[in-house]
């Protein structure tokens, strides 16, 4: 009856108040987020994965960014909408990172020149780390954006509903993004 007593409890306290109270530091609220919305995440990066496995580690990782980012996090009311978008990009992290390792693979297996081959590889690992080092350097909503209408497939109008922005606001951020990856890009190949 007390545990049942205290379930209802945690369940009483909204996620707003329960991300205020990890942004504080307070552990107990991570502990009852993660009770609360796991199941879900997980759900979603197996849709997303396919592979029980690799949805695991997007979960993991999904909370320990709540908790490193948790003085930044804003939200209305549920925080389902926040850690779905990090699994959502932390899901295409784990099928670049998946698509890579198969690429090696494949060029292992095709007898390509190794030093070739190996340079090809080292180049393009170094240029995805450093683009995903870019991206998650950008606000939450630019991730959200990044996430949605360049590594994802939704539609301008789809995406800003589902951040709750407008059409006109998502473009603008959209093209500013593009164009601070770009020069970030640009710099990294030296040009």
């Amino acid at each position: 009856m007390l545990q049942h007593t205290e379930n209802e409890a945690k369940n009483a306290i909204s996620d707003r108040a329960l991300v205020d109270r990890l942004g504080e530091g307070n552990g107990r609220a991570l502990d009852v987020l993660f009770r609360r919305h796991a199941t879900t995440v997980f759900a979603y990066a197996v849709s997303r994965l396919r592979n029980r496995t690799d949805a695991e580690e997007v979960v993991q990782d999904t909370f320990v960014i709540l908790w490193e980012r948790r003085r930044d996090v804003l939200i209305s009311d549920s925080l389902v909408p926040w850690l779905l978008a990090t699994a959502r990009f932390r899901s295409l992290n784990a099928q670049r990172a998946r698509r890579r390792r198969h690429s090696e693979a494949l060029v292992d297996a095709d007898g390509a020149s190794a030093n070739d081959a190996t340079a090809t590889a080292v180049e393009t690992t170094l240029f995805m780390e450093a683009v995903d080092r870019a991206v998650q350097s950008l606000s939450d909503i630019d991730q959200k954006i990044y996430s949605l209408c360049v590594d994802g497939d939704l539609s301008y109008a789809e995406a800003a509903h589902e951040i709750g922005i407008t059409h006109a606001a998502l473009r603008g951020r959209l093209a500013r993004l593009r164009g601070r990856l770009r020069d970030e890009i640009t710099l990294l190949r030296g040009k």
